[in-house]
């Protein structure tokens, strides 16, 4: 949407792909709601709000978002990389998280199934929670609280560091 309005477009038939193209510049908003397909907003557009939706197909973000972002899956990969921004939510059922160069206010991730990846993250706070699979963070500051818990999952922290630091699992080495 950029202000004027939204588009809607739909795509009924299987293995059928929908490819929009749009003027390269700044948009006020990128809304996406997907049933199964595959997700990817590269470089070269501006938004000031994403949100993503999607029941499953894997999720590429690396177009430039100044406020938040939230993406949600329930089934599917999710890699977001290369963005300054406000906030970051992000929640999968089942599929991959990874997040790479990123400077963000709040980061709260939620996974039932599957491992979550951070590298090259600086936030005001970060939030991850799992039930299951590995938590890994490389080169992740938090100027505020940075919490990880996990009901099955192991933790690995590499040149990590915050004011204050919560590590919780229930069955998982950290």
């Amino acid at each position: 949407r950029n202000g004027r309005g939204g588009m809607g477009f739909s795509v009924g038939a299987e293995d059928n792909m929908l490819i929009i193209f749009l003027p390269r510049g700044s948009y006020k908003e990128l809304c996406a709601n997907l049933a199964s397909a595959d997700f990817y907003a590269g470089a070269g557009f501006d938004f000031e709000t994403a949100e993503i939706n999607s029941a499953s197909g894997d999720m590429d973000i690396g177009a430039v978002v100044t406020g938040s972002l939230s993406a949600h899956s329930a089934s599917g990969d999710m890699r977001v990389g290369g963005l300054e921004l406000d906030s970051i939510e992000l929640d999968t059922a089942s599929g991959d998280i990874e997040l790479g160069d990123i400077s963000c206010g709040i980061i709260e991730i939620q996974s039932t199934s599957g491992d979550i990846e951070l590298r090259d993250v600086s936030c005001g706070s970060l939030e991850v929670q799992s039930a299951s699979g590995a938590q890994q963070l490389y080169n992740v500051l938090c100027r505020a609280e940075l919490r990880l818990e996990s009901t099955s999952g192991d933790m690995r922290l590499e040149r990590c560091d915050a004011a204050s630091l919560e590590l919780e699992s229930t069955s998982g080495y950290i």
